[in-house]
Parts: C-alpha cells; structure tokens; sequence
C-alpha cells in the first residue's frame, strides 16, 4: 500500500542468536517508459538492548517474561498492576552498534516518493552518475541521472557516504568533474567518492555520525584503493 516492498534475507533466517538480521527493502524508481526499475535498501535488524534490572524492579517488574516484551519495544504493565512500564525507561543505552543502512539505487533520473522514504539516513548510497554536464530534462529522456542530481539526492535523504558508479562516456573520463558536480550540489551533506571495480567501504558500527568515524573510514578507503592500483 505504500509502495514498497520487505523481505527478510533468506540466509538471515538462519543466523544464530549472535548473528544479525538483514532486511532489503524495494521501491520503484523512474526510468525509461514501460520499464518497471527499482531501487533496493538493505537494512540490519535494530541491535538488542539489554534490561536494567535494577531499574525495572525500582518500576515495579521483577525479572521474568515481560522482560521480553520490553526488549522488542512494548509496554508492560507492573507486577502488582497499578502502572504502565516502558521500554524507555528500562533499557540501557546502545553505545557499541546501530543498525546500518544501505541504499542502492541503479538506472535512474528520479525517485519515487516511497524510495526517498525507505533511504532517508542511510549510511551509504550508492548512485549512477551516467550523464555529466547534462540538464535534468536531458536526463530524463536517457533515463539516467547525472552527478549534481546524485548530490542533491545524496543531501535530501541525509546520506552519509554517497558512492558515485555507473559513469557514461564523459563521466568516465573526467573523475573531477563529476566529484565537483555532484559536490556542489550536495553542499557539503555527504562525504563523496567515485567507485571503482573491488571497491570496499567498511561502515563502523556506530555510523557515519561519530567524526573519528568517518576520518578512520576516509583512510581505509585509501588504503583499499592502493591495495587494488
């Protein structure tokens, strides 16, 4: 009904307990007429958040299975019945991992409101930068996007990395040009990079959002490209 799709990865069905759930996620995008594209987002489970005990019980629930409940996310009512509990108040802060967020988004020259929906805040989006120095109606017609659209995309859904492919003949020629375009229009959002065959891109378990992050993140991108040169 809102124009997207979810399954859980096969393979994650199967994980054990330590082990997380991957979800990917679809929605259409805009490409050439009578051809239905889509883009795809790859999500990881929420990681689990452990009960504070000492909290609970000063609430009123002793250990037990409505300690389950509150883990997923539900409200609870105390032992003795006189109140609501909620999860907020009983688990501990995450400090170690967040749940990462994927986006890759192939032939395209726009977005379907669903898709800009599924990728907001995701710590990688990886975007076709097909058409360099082309207007937006020019675009259209091939059905492709051109690096400065890649960039406002890249800013209007919050991205952390965007992560340029897909280069048609002058895109390919002029790697500046199209990290230029494409900043200029993304105003600085992004940390963005032009990909290359066996390209890695290692996302901390804390995100993009922590600064050191991110500067350990630019140096193991180096570090990936020379071993590849």
């Amino acid at each position: 009904e809102d124009g997207t799709w979810t399954l859980e990865l096969e393979e994650s069905k199967k994980r054990s307990e330590r082990q997380t759930r991957f979800f990917v996620s679809a929605a259409e995008v805009k490409h050439v007429k009578d051809v239905m594209t889509f883009g795809y987002v790859v999500r990881e489970e929420e990681p689990a958040r452990n009960i504070d005990s000492e909290k609970a019980i000063k609430l009123g629930v002793k250990p037990g299975e409505k300690y389950q409940f509150l883990k997923k996310g539900l409200t609870v009512e105390s032992d003795d019945g006189s109140h609501v509990v909620y999860p907020e108040q009983v688990l501990s802060a995450i400090s170690k991992k967040k749940a990462r967020k994927f986006a890759i988004i192939g032939d395209n020259f726009q977005l379907s409101i669903p898709l800009y929906r599924l990728c907001q805040d995701c710590d990688v989006l990886v975007h076709e930068a097909t058409s360099l120095s082309m207007d937006a109606d020019q675009a259209a017609v091939r059905g492709h996007s051109t690096p400065e659209i890649a960039g406002l995309v890249a800013k209007n859904i919050n991205a952390k990395v965007l992560a340029l492919n897909h280069f048609g003949g002058k895109s390919g020629k002029d790697e500046m040009g199209v990290l230029e375009e494409s900043e200029k229009s993304n105003g600085g959002n992004s940390h963005i990079l032009v990909t290359h065959d066996f390209l890695e891109i290692s996302v901390p378990w804390l995100g993009f959002d922590n600064p050191k992050a991110l500067e350990e993140e630019n140096e193991n991108i180096s570090d990936v490209a020379e071993d590849k040169s």
